[in-house]
């Protein structure tokens, strides 16, 4: 006798957003690590800080090494770090149904949490308690209630100009052997010797692939650099006050941008 299995239709997204907000007026927090701790509702996470969880302190956002602030997003299991010289942050914490928050408004939508081959599903079929789409998880229940919900979490970072900003999806860490402190310690070290965050990122793809992911890889990574000397701008200052534009570097300037002032080309650096 044929056999027909039909199960909910199981499409979910998972994201990380990180914003970055240079401080132009200077304020005092609360922070635990790079973790601003102030008013936070999720949790504090632990943190990577010389081998220790770090103490709460005192810092001041928009100072000299304090001078951007982190917005940090999460739903799912997409995931961010924050690597410095010495130390690195996992900025997310995966939405998993075996958290215990998680497990009980699961719970109380009158699903299950069950562990499938050692992965923790709501109702044996997805494996995150948070995320874009999956509507038939969405449905609520009698007391209103719903297994799956779409509400991130938002939590604040303070950084400085160096800072390495490492976005990866949960494939990256799918091997044993590659976890938050190797995607972290790999682009910092690969971003010192090339300089180059497309490259980096390429680094911590092409690792997780040679360790044996099997998942789809996906990796973003920024570096907070200083801002350099905006010789472009001065020079179509100079342009519209009617000064000679001077030239600030000696460039290749075949790439050029016609303003509209004294047919005057502006060089682009």
């Amino acid at each position: 006798m044929p056999m027909s299995l039909c199960c909910p239709l199981v499409v979910s997204s998972a994201a990380t957003i990180v914003i970055i907000e240079k401080v132009t007026t200077p304020r005092k927090v609360e922070t635990r690590g790079r973790q601003i701790v102030e008013g936070q509702e999720p949790e504090v996470l632990i943190q990577h800080y010389r081998g220790q969880n770090p103490q709460l302190e005192e810092k001041v956002l928009g100072s000299p090494d304090a001078p951007f602030l982190l917005h940090v997003v999460n739903i799912g299991d997409s995931r961010a770090v924050l690597a410095t010289p010495d130390e690195y942050y996992e900025m997310t914490k995966d939405h998993s149904p075996n958290d215990d928050n998680e497990r009980k408004r699961i719970e109380e939508a009158g699903s299950t949490v069950t562990s499938v081959r050692g992965v923790f599903r709501i109702d044996g079929v997805i494996t995150l308690s948070r995320a874009l789409g999956d509507f038939d998880f969405k449905q609520p229940s009698a007391n209103g209630a719903t297994a799956m919900v779409s509400i991130p979490d938002i939590r604040y970072f303070y950084a400085t100009y160096n800072d390495v900003i490492v976005l990866f999806c949960d494939g990256v860490t799918e091997p044993a052997t590659v976890d938050w402190s190797t995607v972290a310690q790999t682009a910092r070290t690969v971003l010192s010797q090339t300089r180059d965050v497309v490259q980096t990122a390429t680094s911590v793809a092409h690792l997780a692939y040679n360790e044996g992911s099997e998942d789809n890889i996906s990796v973003i990574v920024t570096q907070l650099l200083p801002q350099p000397q905006d010789a472009a701008a001065k020079l179509l200052a100079q342009a519209w006050q009617g000064e000679t534009p001077k030239t600030l570097l000696e460039e290749d300037c075949s790439n050029r941008l016609e303003t509209e002032k004294n047919n005057f080309f502006l060089p682009l650096f």
